[in-house]
C-alpha cells in the first residue's frame, strides 16, 4: 500500500512537470526575470502557480484543472504562466517576496513584479477561469503596493494596502510601512483609522503601539473610550503575550516567572487599567484549566462597576474554549456591553462576538 501511494505521488509529480502541448496551460520555461520581461513586452500579466511536490491539492490541480482545454485556451491567450516549486531554485526567494504561506497559492503579477490578485487553496476549472476573467477584464484592482510606491498615499488606498499586507501576514512589512508613513507625515497620522485598525498586528514595542499607548485619550476622543480600551486590551493581553507564560514543551505548563514578567510589564509600562489586565490574565489561566468556579470568582470581582469594554473583553476571552462554557454568564456580559457601549462600531463588535455564542443581542 505504501509503495502504491509512493508510485502515485511520483506519477502525479511527473504529470505536473510535463507541460501540456495539445491542450491545457503551457507554462513558461525560463527564469522569473525572463517571465516578467516577456510579460512587459507582450503587455500581459504573469500567472504564478506556487506549489510544492508534497502538496496534494497542488498535484490534483496539475492533473485535473490545468490540463483542461478551456483553461489552457484562456490562460495561454492572455497570460504568461509560470509554476515554481517554493522549496527549490527561485522558489524560496519568491516565497518571501510574495508572502506565500500555504499551498497552493496562485497569483497574477504584473510585469513590474507587483502582485495584482491572489487566491489560495484548490480551485476547480470553473472557479479558476472566473477569477482569471475578472482579473483580465479589470474587475480586480491593480497592485496596491505599486500604487503606494508610486506615491498614492490617500486614506482609502492606505486602508486597502494595510488590509492586503495583514491578509498576507507580512507583519514586519506592515510595521515598516507604518514607520515610513510616520516619518514622512509625523506621528499624528497614526490617529487615522487604517493605523488604528492595524495596531493588533504590530509588536508592542513598535512606534505605532507606543504612540497609541501614550496618547490613548486622543484615540478615545476619536473612536470612543470603549473601542480604545478594548484595543489596548487586545494588544497587551493578546494570545501571543499570554503564550509567553507557558513552557514551550508539552504539557505546556504555566511558568511562574513568565506569569510575573507579563503582569509586571503592565505596571512598568504604566498602562491604564493594569489591574483589570491582570484579572484578564488570571481569567485566561482559569479558563485554560477549565476551573469554572475560579472563572466566576475572577469575573465577579473584575466586573464590579465595569465599563462596556470590560464586559466585552471577558465575553471575547470566554469564546476561546472548545466547547464554549459559561454561556449564560457571557450573555449577561454581552447584554451589558451592548446597553452601555458608547459607539456604533463598538456595538457592532458586540454583535460579532455574540454570534460566536449563537446569541442575538438587541441593540439599545
Amino acid at each position: 500500500m505504501i509503495m502504491k501511494r509512493f508510485l502515485l505521488a511520483i506519477t502525479l509529480y511527473l504529470v505536473y512537470l510535463v507541460p501540456a502541448e495539445a491542450q491545457g496551460i503551457v507554462f513558461f520555461e525560463g527564469s522569473w526575470a525572463q517571465a516578467l520581461e516577456k510579460a512587459k513586452e507582450e503587455k500581459k500579466l504573469v500567472f504564478l502557480d506556487c506549489y510544492t511536490v508534497w502538496c496534494a491539492p497542488c498535484l490534483e490541480m496539475a492533473k485535473e484543472t490545468f490540463p483542461r482545454k478551456d483553461v489552457g485556451d484562456f490562460f495561454n491567450q492572455y497570460f504568461i504562466s509560470v509554476k515554481v516549486d517554493m522549496q527549490k531554485g527561485e522558489g524560496p526567494v519568491l516565497k518571501d517576496r510574495y508572502a506565500v504561506n500555504g499551498y497552493p497559492t496562485m497569483m497574477f503579477v504584473n510585469g513590474d513584479g507587483y502582485p495584482v490578485s491572489t487566491i489560495y487553496g484548490k480551485h476547480n476549472a470553473e472557479a479558476l477561469l472566473k477569477w482569471a476573467k475578472d482579473v483580465n477584464n479589470g474587475r480586480i484592482e491593480i497592485s496596491l503596493e505599486q500604487e503606494f510606491n508610486a506615491g498614492n498615499r490617500s486614506e482609502a488606498l492606505v486602508d486597502k494596502y494595510f488590509l492586503k499586507i495583514i491578509t498576507d501576514k507580512q507583519f514586519a512589512k506592515l510595521d515598516s510601512v507604518i514607520n515610513l508613513m510616520a516619518n514622512d507625515n509625523g506621528d499624528e497620522i497614526l490617529l487615522q483609522a487604517a493605523y488604528f485598525n492595524a495596531l493588533n498586528y504590530l509588536p508592542i514595542d513598535s512606534r505605532a503601539v507606543q504612540y497609541f499607548t501614550l496618547n490613548h485619550k486622543k484615540y478615545a476622543q476619536k473612536y470612543g473610550s470603549d473601542m480604545t480600551h478594548k484595543k489596548l486590551s487586545e494588544i497587551y493581553v493578546s494570545y501571543k503575550q499570554l503564550a509567553t507564560m507557558y513552557d514551550t514543551k508539552p504539557p505546556r505548563s504555566l511558568l511562574q516567572d513568565g506569569y510575573e514578567k507579563l503582569i509586571n510589564g503592565f505596571y512598568e509600562r504604566k498602562l491604564p487599567y493594569s489591574d483589570f489586565m491582570v484579572a484578564q490574565v488570571d481569567f485566561y489561566i482559569a479558563m485554560r484549566n477549565q476551573d469554572d468556579l475560579r472563572i466566576k470568582s475572577i469575573a465577579e470581582k473584575a466586573l464590579k462597576n465595569a465599563s462596556a469594554w470590560q464586559y466585552l473583553c471577558f465575553a471575547d476571552f470566554n469564546t476561546n474554549q472548545n466547547p464554549i462554557r459559561n454561556t449564560s454568564m457571557a450573555e449577561i456580559w454581552l447584554i451589558r456591553a451592548m446597553g452601555e457601549g458608547d459607539s456604533g462600531v463598538f456595538k457592532a463588535k458586540v454583535k460579532d462576538i455574540a454570534q460566536r455564542y449563537s446569541i442575538i443581542i438587541p441593540e439599545r
